[in-house]
């Protein structure tokens, strides 16, 4: 974890809120084909799988969010100590491009460009985890209502 997210997390601990421990199941469960054949159980347990991943998935991404501003910063205090001894440059445009090509500046765009990367995979998979764990509470929610309907109509004589 980042030192800025550590803080926050820090910040956060007294509150009651901790970040998410990566799920013991080790990978993300993929979902099945056709998650109507499931039984109940093993549905109820891919539910809980992915509902901990799309929260273990969140807190990494609240935490590469954090690094990706911090390299923002990063890269803006290089390019401005690079604008500074570029300054001997005789046109604007000659300064503009000593600073851009000064070697920290460039380390640090690499840097930004690494960790913005990992933040939008990271976007993606905290999507794709939530629309996941969404799909298979709407099949557990299916069933209970075709649970309920059949009970209903046992009970009152109905198809």
């Amino acid at each position: 974890m980042s030192g800025i997210a550590a803080l926050t997390w820090d910040a956060l601990a007294p509150l009651g809120f901790e970040p998410e421990e990566r799920p013991a199941s080790g990978r993300m469960p993929t979902l099945p084909a056709d998650v109507t054949e499931l039984p109940e159980a093993d549905l109820m347990i891919l539910f809980t799988e992915l509902t901990e991943w799309a929260c273990y998935a969140a807190t990494q991404l609240a935490d590469a969010a954090s690094r990706e501003r911090s390299a923002e910063q990063d890269l803006a205090a290089a390019q401005a100590a690079a604008s500074v001894r570029a300054s001997t440059e005789r046109t604007v445009a000659a300064q503009k491009a000593r600073a851009a090509a000064d070697p920290a500046v460039q380390d640090e765009g690499d840097a930004l460009l690494t960790i913005s990367a990992y933040r939008r995979a990271l976007d993606a998979v905290t999507g794709n985890a939530e629309r996941r764990a969404q799909l298979v509470s709407r099949e557990l929610s299916r069933r209970i209502a075709r649970s309920d309907r059949s009970a209903r109509a046992s009970r009152w004589g109905g198809a």
